[in-house]
């Protein structure tokens, strides 16, 4: 076989090669909106822009800005989403930033951005670094210094959350007042009362204190066009309930609220003790007194405490709520309002399927509640005539009735057993024998059922105490009572909570 060579007869003139024109962009990002660090914020712009138009091979498409964000996570950073979404969208073939840091001080989000990329064919270049991306070692570079990054910053947050507490152990702090209602910013920079707003905050103190609950008291506010710090005109229950438990209202301030346990996702969570907390008493003028605001936390407390278990002890919106039965369905009587022929309005009482339940009528009939309070009166002077025989049973029975000791020394017994059961495991992890899944797994699942059985106790331990504690202030209020002239709420909320008196008999239709 023979091979012949042809040779070239056209020539072809020389030609500098075309190299298309990369799309540029940079990403700039500073992590505070202090000064110094804004200069710095327009110095990385500038200098970017200009870098990126002084090269021939390079169009520029734009330089990228987060101001203020941390760079632990990309979840709030949208110049960053929206440079990625360019880039993504074959807008952008070459990305230059500062560093890594800069970039993100998340290894995981790092590197899942920096793939996604590439896959894309989007290179980034990290200019303190000397990394790019598409380069053989660029990834491995680039893992170790993300996590250098990723290191440096919760040490960064470690040491602000050091400094954070460090300055409210001195008693250096500063009262957060935007968000509260009744209060601004004051010349010197602490806070001060604003009076218009703070009528609204008494308001709605007076009316918890007197029985309204929270829905009450934002209907109420509605009705009244009275409208919230930030002038909106509906109010949210939840915020008429912060409002009550917030402590700043009568002048002191518990710091330290809320802490944030992971540097990287930054999500805040309620501090139950996991970390120290700091109270400071008259740090500020109040708004309420100090013992208005205790009784409503007592209030708040116990509403908590009852409201949806036995319904006992909760100071509902009027004296008879959640304490008359309707002897037919055993529902709850609720109170209402009717029109008479003279267009008189009055109050009045029936059972809740009467008046919410249609398709469910009960035959019981509603009562006046002029009838109910003059009933009632009637049935404690009734029940007062054999005052002494009540004290004189109750003295007898009091402590065995509420006596706690012998389910202490149970919850104790429990409670011991779970530190050697504790105490097994951490020899368990040391030793590490060849059956250690199954002998810890035991110990684990002995532990588990013990806490459920310490915290059963524990409730009924919490249980008695209150419903004794409860039971003595009725007791001593029954010593000083001699008879009734007029009709008091408040009476009926402690007589008729402890059971002591029972008057439905008398005049409900139906009752047994």
């Amino acid at each position: 076989m023979q091979v012949r060579k042809i040779p070239v007869t056209r020539t072809m003139a020389r030609v500098q090669p075309i190299i298309a024109r990369k799309n540029v962009a940079a990403y700039a990002r500073v992590s505070t909106d202090r000064d110094e660090q804004q200069t710095s914020y327009e110095t990385q712009v500038s200098y970017y822009e200009n870098m990126i138009r002084e090269r021939a091979d390079w169009n520029f498409v734009n330089v990228y800005t987060d101001e203020g964000i941390s760079g632990t996570s990309t979840a709030h950073r949208e110049g960053f989403k929206q440079m990625i979404q360019d880039a993504l969208d074959h807008k952008i073939d070459l990305i230059i930033t500062k560093s890594v840091s800069r970039f993100a001080r998340n290894t995981v989000d790092s590197l899942t951005t920096i793939r996604e990329l590439k896959e894309h064919n989007v290179e980034v270049f990290f200019e303190k670094e000397n990394i790019w991306t598409f380069d053989g070692k660029g990834e491995l570079l680039l893992t170790i210094m993300s996590s250098l990054a990723q290191e440096e910053s919760r040490s960064i947050s470690e040491n602000v959350k050091w400094g954070v507490r460090k300055k409210y152990e001195e008693g250096s702090y500063r009262i957060p007042y935007g968000n509260l209602m009744g209060y601004t910013r004051a010349e010197d920079g602490g806070v001060k009362i604003v009076e218009e707003e703070a009528k609204v905050v008494r308001l709605i103190f007076k009316m918890f204190l007197e029985g309204s609950t929270y829905t009450d008291i934002k209907n109420y506010l509605e009705s009244q066009h009275i409208k919230t710090k930030f002038g909106r005109d509906k109010w949210d229950r939840n915020v008429i309930k912060q409002m009550l438990m917030n402590e700043k209202y009568k002048g002191d301030l518990l710091l330290q609220k809320v802490y944030t346990p992971d540097f990287i996702t930054k999500k805040q969570v309620k501090n139950k003790g996991a970390i120290p907390s700091y109270y400071i008493t008259n740090s500020h003028q109040g708004i309420i007194s100090v013992e208005d605001f205790d009784k409503v936390q007592k209030i708040i407390k116990d509403r908590k405490y009852r409201f949806g278990k036995e319904r006992l002890g909760c100071h509902t919106p009027y004296p008879f709520s959640h304490r008359v039965q309707c002897a037919v369905c055993k529902s709850w009587y609720t109170r209402s309002v009717t029109t008479r022929s003279n267009g008189k309005k009055v109050p009045v009482w029936l059972c809740w399927k009467n008046k919410y339940e249609s398709d469910q009528r009960c035959p019981s009939h509603q009562v006046m509640e002029t009838v109910l309070e003059q009933e009632f009166v009637n049935a404690v002077n009734e029940l007062l005539q054999d005052k002494q025989s009540i004290l004189d049973e109750w003295s007898e029975k009091f402590d065995a009735t509420y006596n706690t000791e012998k389910l202490q020394t149970r919850a104790d017994r429990i409670q011991a057993r779970m530190e050697k059961i504790a105490e097994k495991a951490e020899k368990l992890i040391e030793q590490t024998p060849a059956n250690f899944n199954e002998a810890y797994n035991e110990l684990l699942i002995e532990y588990e059922q013990l806490e459920k059985d310490h915290a059963k106790l524990a409730a009924k331990i919490r249980d008695l105490q209150y419903e004794g504690e409860r039971m003595q202030h009725y007791l001593e209020l029954l010593q000083k009572l001699d008879h009734v002239d007029a009709f008091d709420g408040d009476l009926v909320r402690a007589l008729v909570d402890s059971n002591l008196l029972k008057f439905a008999r008398a005049f409900i239709p139906g009752y047994p």
